[in-house]
């Protein structure tokens, strides 16, 4: 009874697995700004992260609440 207990939590980890990729391949992610162009510093560990707390942050961003400077 082992066996067959191991292949059904194998059959639900791939599930788990291909679903959870399933959902980072439909987020577009991009190391450009979409509303001024900017770039992540060049060698930054994570730019896609860089880049999304920049386009939140951004100036040109309509929706954005922080102060023009």
């Amino acid at each position: 009874m082992q066996g067959f207990g191991k292949k059904i939590l194998m059959k639900i980890t791939t599930l788990i697995g291909r679903y959870s990729l399933y959902i980072m391949a439909s987020e577009e992610r991009s190391k450009v700004c979409r509303y001024c162009g900017i770039t992540a510093p060049l060698g930054h560990w994570r730019p896609y992260t860089w880049t999304e707390k920049h386009e939140a942050n951004c100036p040109k961003n309509p929706t954005c609440e922080a102060p023009d400077n």
